[in-house]
Parts: structure tokens; C-alpha cells; sequence
């Protein structure tokens, strides 16, 4: 099986400690996903060994899913972007959270609106494992708390109450509604040019 992976530290402006878990291997090799089941629990629990070892609650930080970026996630097969590698990334990294009420509002959008299925070619058993392996790698919120905060386009409350009901520390979006908010509790709502930085 060879190298499994390797865990970078990297320093943040704010004095914090940035960690991730990188797997060796290209995604299409299957042997990838084997490293990955070995290191990925590893890489985890080192990072929260880390963190609580320099003063953190060993939690981590969460970051949920807001169905723009699951499918820029899913549409980007030949082109990847910046909200399709992040999401990638927090899967990789055990930091996605979603709920069925956003699993729900993505499937809707890309199983029955025809303006994206005829810009886009994908079948629906294609969508409906890339759903699978979303609910397989995040963190599933079971209940949610009732949240009214955004009139415009209510849907986006979902996203929020996501957040609120994972403790997440960040909502990265490129969603207006969300952005105007900037905060929520404590949790901040960035692009995701933003959240890089």
C-alpha cells in the first residue's frame, strides 16, 4: 500500500494552526480509497490529539453544505473550481455537515429543473450516488433549530439552522442572502475565497 498520507500544519494570520489530512494517490486509483480508510481516522484523531494538546476543545471545525456548493460539487466533472475543490476537501478532511432538508433542496434542483439538465449531461443514478456519498462523509444534522433570519429567499434559513445545529464554525457560500449576514452566532459566513485565506 506504500505512503498513506501525510498531515500539514500550516500558521494562520490569527495565530491559529491550520491542519489538514492529505491521502497519497490520484482519486480514480481504488487504492486511494483504501489509504484513505486507514488514514483518514488517524489523520483525525491526531489532528484532535494536536488540538487538544495546545489548548482547543479537540472538536474541530465544521463547515455545512449549502446546495450551491454541492452542485458546483457535482456539475464540475470537467472543470474543477474553487467551491468544487473545497468541497472536496471537506469531505476529504471529515468537516462537511448537511442535512436531508439540503440533500433534498440539491436533489430538486438538479433532478427537475430542465435549464441545468440540458446545460449539463449526467444521469440520474450519477446524482443519486454523488447524494449517497455526501450522507457516507458528512456530518448529518438530525434535528434543527426553527430559524427565521432571512426573509429574501427563505430556503437559505435551512443553511443556517445546518450550521447552528452542527456547531459549525463557517458557512462558505457564494449565496448573497447568506453573505449579507457576514455572522451568525458566532459563526462566520464567507466566500470561499475568503475561507482560504
Amino acid at each position: 500500500m506504500g505512503e498513506l498520507g501525510r498531515i500539514v500544519l500550516q500558521g494562520r494570520p490569527d495565530g491559529r494552526t491550520h491542519v489538514t489530512c492529505e491521502v497519497v494517490g490520484d482519486a480514480d486509483d481504488p487504492m486511494t480509497e483504501k489509504r484513505a480508510a486507514i488514514f483518514k481516522p488517524l489523520g483525525i484523531e491526531l489532528t484532535r490529539q494536536l488540538d487538544m494538546a495546545t489548548g482547543g476543545t479537540g472538536e474541530g471545525e465544521l463547515v455545512p453544505l449549502t446546495p450551491g456548493t454541492s452542485l458546483s460539487a457535482f456539475l464540475a466533472k470537467t472543470k474543477e473550481n474553487l467551491s468544487s475543490a473545497l468541497f472536496r476537501l471537506c469531505m476529504i478532511e471529515g468537516i462537511l455537515c448537511t442535512a436531508e432538508e439540503i440533500l433534498e433542496e440539491t436533489r430538486s434542483v438538479l433532478l427537475e429543473k430542465e435549464h441545468i439538465r440540458s446545460k449539463y449531461s449526467y444521469l440520474d443514478h450519477e446524482f443519486e450516488r454523488f447524494i449517497e456519498l455526501i450522507r457516507e462523509k458528512s456530518n448529518v444534522a438530525e434535528q434543527m433549530p426553527d430559524i427565521k433570519v432571512i426573509e429574501r429567499d427563505p430556503s437559505d434559513n435551512m443553511i443556517i439552522a445546518c450550521a447552528v445545529a452542527c456547531q459549525a464554525s463557517y458557512i462558505v457560500s457564494r449565496d448573497l442572502d447568506l453573505l449579507d449576514f457576514r455572522e451568525y452566532k458566532g459563526i462566520k459566513i464567507l466566500k470561499p475565497e475568503e475561507f482560504i485565506h
